[in-house]
């Protein structure tokens, strides 16, 4: 029969009929059935924080008596940790003000990275009051992962980028390293977290060397890109290159009007 279509061959990545249906705990969202267990994180669901809020006289008095330490121990043991296990542990480390247990956060995020722009937030918020000590512990442990990644989630690798431009845990050398072997797709945000956070640490020589990528640059990166020469550069090196710059990119109104402060600045 010419009308008689061949049956389609079955896609390998359905489900077969016969399959039995998954088993699914309402509590933990995990699947049990034939495969590693897993569980769906919403990503702007709100479940998942991404700062920290500083908790009430109320909320933190329920964890006046807890150890961190254990507090720690109970969140590990866990194969899939729940938000409130993170944001419990921070809340334990602030009511206690034990704030050297923030070291271990890093592995917190390991087990967890949905957290890592929560973390970073917490790390920078209380920079002040973990010792030195924890905080290069803490930097040293963000600086290999993001060197030993480079497919790490865009907004991780931000997040990432943040903490090591933040007073206390700054390493020029790691943010410069990654700049200078950042793809040009990796994301045109990520290469403007990286200028932002390298603009208060770079020396001239590095100035000079990030305005020679000016011509790669897209329009986000452009603008810091002139900040970090007007901020490190003698007037008579940038001046006329900023002069060129404005000619040369005129549609772009942020970046002329950029330009145009800088001058005002100079008098």
């Amino acid at each position: 029969d010419l009308d008689e279509k061949e049956p389609a061959k079955e896609d390998q990545t359905a489900v077969p009929a016969t399959s039995p249906p998954e088993k699914e705990d309402a509590s933990s969202k995990v699947t049990t059935v034939g495969r590693p267990q897993f569980r769906i994180v919403a990503g702007y669901g709100g479940t998942i924080p991404t700062r920290f809020r500083i908790p009430t006289s109320k909320e933190l008095s329920k964890f006046d008596s807890s150890d961190p330490a254990q507090v720690l121990k109970t969140l590990k043991a866990k194969k899939l940790p729940l938000p409130e296990d993170v944001t419990g542990f921070v809340k334990s480390v602030v009511s206690t003000k034990n704030y050297g247990a923030f070291l271990e956060l890093p592995e917190v995020v390991d087990m967890f990275p949905q957290f890592t722009p929560y973390v970073v937030d917490v790390l920078c918020k209380f920079a002040d009051q973990i010792p030195a000590r924890a905080r290069q512990g803490i930097r040293d442990k963000f600086i290999r992962r993001l060197k030993g990644q480079r497919t790490l989630p865009e907004y991780i690798t931000i997040a990432v980028v943040r903490l090591l431009g933040t007073e206390g845990y700054a390493s020029k050398d790691a943010l410069f390293e990654y700049f200078r072997a950042l793809r040009r797709n990796a994301g045109a945000y990520i290469g403007r977290a990286l200028l932002d956070a390298l603009e208060a640490h770079v020396s001239r020589a590095e100035a000079l060397e990030i305005r020679n990528y000016f011509s790669r640059a897209d329009s986000w990166e452009k603008r810091e890109i002139v900040r970090i020469v007007d901020k490190h550069l003698p007037e008579d090196e940038k001046r006329p290159w900023l002069k060129n710059v404005k000619t040369q990119e005129a549609r772009d109104l942020f970046l002329v009007e950029q330009i145009r402060q800088t001058a005002r600045k100079r008098g």
